[in-house]
């Protein structure tokens, strides 16, 4: 991925699941909706701050190689489309306003995902400016500039939580464990 713009944790999944294949508006849109849940996750409370640095190491820095090809997108793509290391349940605290931003933009991705994934199999060439209907949320950027609209209107946005805290530089558990090492979220994930 030597040729690819971007900070690696906001490149989209396809782009990091597919070297190669071209740039595309729905690839922004993703980057976007990244660098908002990297910087959720890191500076707002949420429930799921004690897995927070595993979450961001497998979601974010995620890569493996393949003949000499650096590529990654696995977990953004276990996040997306079956609620891997967020699971369904996840919410930023005392925030519902962003959290069902968050889930509005997290199902137009994934539907976006399957639909591109599904062309790109059976088309190499396949361009999403060609015939992608009006059922796509990510046919353009416009529903999730509504939904960011909707919850910037809301009234439940915390009006006493407004310090920001760097979850990642919170010490570790009591335990000892480094929530990183990956103890017992594997059993989560089943």
């Amino acid at each position: 991925m030597a040729d690819a713009g971007g900070t690696w944790q906001f490149i989209s999944t396809l782009l990091l699941k597919r070297p190669g294949k071209a740039h595309w508006l729905q690839d922004d849109i993703e980057s976007f909706v990244l660098v908002v849940l990297y910087h959720g996750l890191r500076y707002a409370n949420h429930n799921k701050i004690d897995k927070l640095h595993y979450i961001m190491h497998r979601v974010f820095d995620d890569s493996y190689e393949v003949n000499g090809t650096i590529m990654g997108g696995v977990g953004k793509h276990s996040m997306f489309l079956v609620g891997g290391y967020l699971s369904r349940e996840y919410a930023f605290t005392g925030n519902p306003a962003l959290t069902q931003w968050k889930q509005s933009a997290f199902k137009a991705i994934a539907q976006w995902i399957v639909h591109a994934e599904q062309k790109l199999w059976e088309n190499e060439s396949f361009h999403p400016s060609v015939g992608l209907g009006q059922e796509y949320a990510l046919r353009d950027h416009k529903e999730l500039a509504r939904a960011f609209e909707i919850a910037l209107s809301s009234q439940s946005w915390p009006t006493t939580d407004d310090k920001a805290v760097d979850y990642l530089q919170v010490p570790k558990r009591a335990s000892g464990e480094d929530p990183a090492d990956g103890s017992g979220i594997e059993e989560e994930q089943r």
